[in-house]
């Protein structure tokens, strides 16, 4: 009877992969997980292939019933109704614009120019807002709970399913109960240093002195300490910079951007005047919008900071109002951030984590 190896099964397939002698042909298979920086670059990378994905493959899998289809997908989708509703706010405020009177339609390009801003001014803030917590708790604690890493998810096989590894994009501290730690970090890239010297790192940035015995264990549950404040201070104080990014985009500056930018329609007659239309509002986006744009922002902060017109909305209020809210929100991000770096500092090695033997001293075993 001949053995069984690799060499003699059957084509086209082995367990779902097609079979080929070149090992080239083989597909690629990334057999564990794995850290990866931190950086600008990863996160683009983790932004572009969770947010194509939920549009494109994520939901084929869960309407076909596919069997490899999972709970990271579906909550990745979260990402579809989320710019689909704000899409559908911004064209609600502006999409009746046109079939105004010139007087009307006028007025309501402003408030509607507005309103669009206001809702993109919320999502701008209250993502961009989590990084005034993460970082500063990074710095102090030496804990990155945005740390990324690609999970290797190993599928069932199925027909016409070439690749049995499919990558995803991950935070080492996603979930709190069940965090990525040690696994993720292998004795080999330690080196020649202690294999907890990471977690010796971040004792040493909580305040411990020394090399600790089993610094792994001290620490694991300090971290998880300050992942939770971390995502609470972030879930509280995202809110307030949304808000103020809403105040901000109801200043009157922004009226005049529209005012200076709306002299040419975006839809023309025919299906050419519409091209050449949508070509001169893009070309003036680049760079004089831009710099008109910052200016206007700055404009618009200077406004809510100290009060606007008093025929504007909320203009009375918009000062005093802006002021106490400016202030607040930064102030409860910075408060927060300093009470979860200050509550996780330590003094004392607790008692249980001391070795109890001197190794100055001689022991007899018996």
């Amino acid at each position: 009877m001949q053995p069984i190896s690799a060499a003699n099964v059957p084509a086209p397939t082995m367990l779902g992969i097609e079979y080929s002698e070149n090992p080239k042909d083989l597909p690629k298979i990334h057999a564990h997980d794995e850290i990866v920086p931190n950086n600008l670059i990863n996160r683009s990378k983790m932004f572009t292939n969770r947010y194509i994905n939920a549009w494109t493959t994520y939901p084929i899998k869960g309407l076909t019933g596919n069997k490899n289809a999972n709970f990271y997908e579906f909550l990745t989708m979260g990402m579809v109704p989320y710019t689909i509703g704000s899409a559908m706010l911004i064209a609600l405020f502006n999409a009746a614009t046109p079939f105004f009177h010139p007087t009307a339609a006028k007025n309501a390009s402003r408030l509607g120019i507005k309103m669009g801003l206001g809702v993109l001014f919320y999502g701008l803030a209250k993502h961009f807002s989590k990084k005034l917590v993460d970082y500063p708790v990074k710095w102090g604690t030496g804990v990155d709970i945005n740390l990324p890493y690609i999970k290797a998810v190993h599928e069932l096989p199925e027909p016409g399913n070439n690749d049995p590894v499919r990558l995803e994009w991950h935070h080492s501290q996603e979930s709190i109960e069940f965090p990525r730690s040690s696994d993720l970090f292998p004795n080999y890239k330690s080196g020649p240093e202690h294999v907890n010297a990471r977690y010796d790192k971040i004792n040493r940035n909580l305040g411990y002195e020394g090399k600790l015995p089993d610094s792994d264990q001290l620490v694991k549950p300090g971290i998880r300490d300050i992942v939770t404040k971390t995502k609470t201070v972030t879930y509280l104080t995202q809110y307030l910079w949304a808000a103020l990014g809403v105040m901000l985009a109801a200043q009157e500056p922004w009226e005049k951007l529209v005012n200076t930018h709306t002299t040419t329609p975006w839809i023309g007659g025919s299906f050419r005047g519409t091209c050449s239309n949508i070509g001169k509002k893009i070309k003036g986006i680049f760079p004089e919008g831009i710099s008109l744009f910052v200016k206007t922002l700055g404009e618009s902060a200077k406004s809510l900071y100290n009060g606007g017109p008093s025929q504007a909305l909320f203009g009375k209020v918009s000062g005093p109002l802006g002021k106490a809210m400016i202030f607040g929100t930064v102030a409860a991000t910075a408060l927060g951030a300093a009470h979860v770096i200050m509550s996780a500092r330590k003094k004392d090695v607790p008692a249980s984590t001391k070795s109890k033997i001197d190794k100055n001293q001689e022991y007899m075993v018996n």
